[in-house]
């Protein structure tokens, strides 16, 4: 854990806000978010650590019994806690910045500009959209909203921002989303280290997924044609 109390208060509050959440944007998501940012961080020289890691630990601070994802809530909520704590104004301002900017909205949602500290916990918070923690928790978030593991529909890489925003619309999937974002984050990773990481879960998401796909051939859960349209764009991705 780093030694600035500012981020050790941090820590211990988001634990305390996070943990329980069912959504996957819970401590364990934003811990291992935190801890990538730090991964990251240390390989680039002009970072800001202490902007670095307090907006990697806050970039999820939603009250999620009550809300989905917005990023304005989010920051709202962080400025309240990091006033609170006495950051400084304009430390916060940098922060808040990052957290209305780090959200993902769609293949074919348009990014803001961001230095190099809001680079970092963007590639951090898209580490984790990646390998097999992104298939377990996208799973997860399904069983809490009624969202299939796989359904009849394929994926839709033509969504508009905010028909990517409606998750519960009746196509979506887990196996969709993996399409619809997770597979598409490698190519929107920056920094060096980022992508390093990046490409290593990129396969391994592959992996995890066609396992999946695999076990459930022949289970009649959806015809087998339509999992071997999958398996086969997978193969296309892997390549």
């Amino acid at each position: 854990m780093t030694d600035n109390p500012l981020v050790q208060q941090t820590a211990t509050w988001v634990e305390q806000k996070l943990t329980g959440e069912n959504s996957g944007h819970d401590w364990e998501h934003a811990r291992a978010v935190w801890n990538n940012a730090k991964t990251i961080g240390n390989t680039e020289s002009t970072a800001n650590m202490l902007v670095v890691e307090l907006a990697a630990l806050l970039h999820d601070i939603n009250d999620w019994k009550e809300d989905t994802l917005d990023d304005e809530k989010s920051a709202a909520m962080a400025k309240d806690w990091l006033t609170k704590i006495g950051v400084e104004a304009a430390t916060i301002d940098q922060i808040l910045d990052i957290i209305k900017k780090v959200s993902y909205f769609g293949p074919n949602f348009i990014e803001e500009s961001m230095d190099i500290n809001g680079q970092i916990v963007r590639d951090a918070d898209r580490l984790e959209a990646m390998g097999a923690v992104a298939w377990d928790r996208t799973v997860k978030f399904g069983q809490a909203k009624g969202i299939p593991d796989i359904n009849e529909h394929l994926p839709n890489l033509g969504l508009t921002d905010d028909q990517y925003k409606n998750y519960m619309r009746p196509e979506n999937s887990a196996v969709n989303h993996v399409f619809e974002k997770f597979l598409l984050l490698k190519d929107r990773l920056v920094t060096k280290k980022g992508k390093e990481i990046g490409l290593q879960r990129h396969l391994e998401l592959i992996s995890v997924v066609r396992q999946y796909l695999n076990s459930i051939l022949g289970k009649g859960i959806v015809p087998d044609s339509r999992i071997k349209e999958y398996l086969s764009m997978l193969d296309t991705e892997s390549r």
